[in-house]
């Protein structure tokens, strides 16, 4: 028996697919976006396909016209006419499609490239701060004594350079201080190595506490120790500061299980226009220094 189903018009076929009203389905559209607050790329991408594939079946729905049928037009010609620019919408709307998804997926990409240059910045700036924290290590390293944190006899020459420069222009006086520990060299040999770095750190410890705010402590190697005072007005300041730090030295310490004590000499140079030279006053402070040890005076100035 034939189909007796009736077919479906243009017009009840966009009723079923919401194109009889195109604002009312922009406006669902729309709702829907609201909904969503922040749509993703993939989500535009299907709701434009969708809005795409609904008008190209409506448009398509219109081939189901019977030529005979009057509704929505005047006669065959006008019929064929509206097939035919149905034809060329669906097809335009098919171009559209594929020029969208051409889009959407250039969109994508660039935003995959996006997110992978950050991602590569992100590295650069770690691997760079991990480059400068290398660099600022190694530095530290070159300048400072690796047992006690001090700063090594090299640096301690430069900043005397530096220092002699400053106060040849303020016209202020400065202090070497050459520091030798006495009986360190027991206490090693009897209690072993830990226990001389450990008394090391103790001595660089209260020479650091010792000295005024500005004033630099070092370690020049071995037990010797030096001070760079600023600002001193006299050989007796220089000395008075020396016997701060002496008393200081001589304090019984704790090593391990073991207390110790230790004594020191210390020689002192000034300079009172900042015009010396950074070898010869260094040499100067050790030469007091081995006065000081050869006549147990404790302190000697250099004269």
């Amino acid at each position: 028996m034939p189909d007796k189903t009736p077919r479906p018009t243009a017009r009840s076929r966009a009723d079923s697919l919401g194109m009889a009203d195109p604002a009312r389905l922009l406006g669902s559209l729309g709702a829907t976006r609201v909904d969503e607050q922040q749509p993703s790329p993939a989500d535009d991408r299907r709701d434009y396909e969708e809005l795409i594939d609904t008008v190209k079946s409506s448009l398509w729905g219109l081939l189901d016209v019977p030529l005979d049928s009057d509704e929505g037009a005047s006669g065959p010609d006008e019929l064929v006419r509206v097939r035919s620019t149905a034809i060329e919408g669906a097809m335009a709307l098919e171009r559209l499609k594929s020029n969208l998804a051409q889009a959407f997926e250039a969109r994508e990409q660039l935003e995959r490239d996006i997110r992978d240059a950050r991602d590569a910045l992100e590295n650069m700036r770690a691997e760079l701060a991990g480059t400068q924290a290398g660099e600022r290590q190694a530095r530290h390293l070159a300048a400072h004594d690796p047992l006690t944190g001090l700063a090594n006899r090299g640096h301690f020459q430069e900043c005397l350079c530096h220092a002699l420069a400053l106060h040849a222009l303020s016209g202020n006086g400065l202090a070497i201080l050459y520091i030798d520990l006495d009986g360190f060299k027991p206490i090693n040999d009897t209690y072993g190595h830990a226990a001389g770095d450990a008394l090391l750190n103790i001595v660089a410890s209260r020479l650091s506490h010792g000295v005024r705010s500005g004033d630099m402590v070092s370690r020049l190697g071995g037990d010797e120790f030096a001070c760079l005072l600023h600002d001193v007005e006299s050989g007796e300041h220089a000395q008075r500061l020396a016997m701060k730090l002496l008393e200081s030295l001589r304090a019984p310490c704790k090593v391990g299980r073991h207390m110790v004590q230790v004594d020191a000499s210390i020689g002192i140079a000034f300079d009172t226009e900042g015009a010396g030279d950074p070898a010869d006053l260094l040499l100067k402070a050790d030469m007091a220094m081995y006065r000081a040890k050869r006549e147990r005076t404790g302190i000697a100035c250099y004269e």
